[in-house]
């Protein structure tokens, strides 16, 4: 089972109770009756920490892994292209890297 909770988890600076609080543990009920049957991934954006500890919180009885990828800028996006082409031996195509915005933030 898969839950997106990029858009009902962004009240995340204001300390009183918010309609978040009944999502995570509406989710968190769920997950833990079924924990034994089903995989269960949530996607969150970066900026949902409370609402991640309200989870977490919740969750004391399920194994839980975070997996986060890493935002790379103009120039570490470069040369995880050129390794990339380098590690199948292939040219790297200069136009490609015309393509990267110098301001954009790529996964």
């Amino acid at each position: 089972m898969t839950v997106d909770c990029s858009s009902g988890a962004n009240a995340e600076d204001e300390e009183y109770a918010d309609a978040s609080i009944k999502t995570a543990e509406l989710i968190c009920d769920v997950m833990k009756k079924y924990r034994h049957s089903v995989l269960t991934v949530i996607c969150l954006p970066r900026s949902c920490e409370k609402f991640k500890k309200r989870l977490l919180d919740n969750l004391l009885f399920c194994s839980v892994v975070e997996i986060r990828e890493d935002l790379y800028n103009n120039v570490r996006s470069r040369k995880y292209l050129k390794y990339l082409a380098d590690e199948r031996n292939i040219s790297a195509d200069k136009n490609n890297y015309a393509e990267l915005d110098p301001n954009a933030l790529y996964l």
